[in-house]
């Protein structure tokens, strides 16, 4: 089985939301709550989540899971900012991962299913980038081979993985799943 860390990125401002999103109640549970648990129950070599300070409950939540914490102080520099501080977490594992998983925490709908069959195709073609896929629309969570590990960590300002999949095309492998899975909670949902 190949060794691939979990990375969940928790530090955005949820500035399009309103507020904090990822503290917001859906199905009983704070938003994050739903990445947390399910990437809590998959088999990853470790397990890292970005968020900000003070996101207390949900640093909380996820080292009483398994998760190593980093602490994004100024997280309106973007998400490159909260990259590279997991790839530095990363780097002071004792054995390095042969690809890395970057999720978000505001994919409630994402299932296990759909992260397994992303996982398994990594193992079978752990050179290629995997990530999901429906109706032609591209989302998350990725999974980047080992060998773009530097590229990831010199990115700056808000621009996230897709800069490192637009350089290399020819690595992507998409794997199709269902579009209700991709949804990010953006705004807040409306109520009936």
């Amino acid at each position: 089985m190949t060794d691939i860390a979990c990375i969940l990125l928790a530090a955005g401002t949820g500035s399009r939301f309103g507020g904090d999103k990822l503290l917001y109640p859906l199905n009983g549970k704070p938003m994050a709550a739903h990445a947390i648990e399910l990437h809590a129950s998959l088999p990853y070599a470790c397990r890292i989540l970005v968020t900000q300070r003070r996101h207390t409950a949900i640093a909380s939540l996820a080292e009483s899971n398994g998760f190593l914490i980093g602490y994004n102080e100024a997280p309106e520099r973007g998400i490159a900012s909260s990259i590279r501080i997991a790839m530095e977490l990363l780097a002071l594992q004792p054995c390095p991962p042969d690809g890395m998983l970057f999720g978000v925490c505001d994919q409630p709908y994402l299932r296990a299913e759909t992260v397994l069959r992303l996982i398994a195709r990594f193992c079978a073609e752990p050179a290629r980038i995997v990530a999901p896929m429906a109706n032609g629309r591209r989302g998350n969570p990725v999974i980047f081979p080992a060998r773009f590990a530097a590229e990831l960590a010199a990115l700056t300002g808000d621009t996230g993985g897709s800069r490192v999949i637009r350089a290399h095309p020819e690595a992507l492998f998409c794997v199709p799943c269902d579009a209700a899975e991709l949804t990010d909670v953006d705004v807040p949902p409306q109520s009936p």
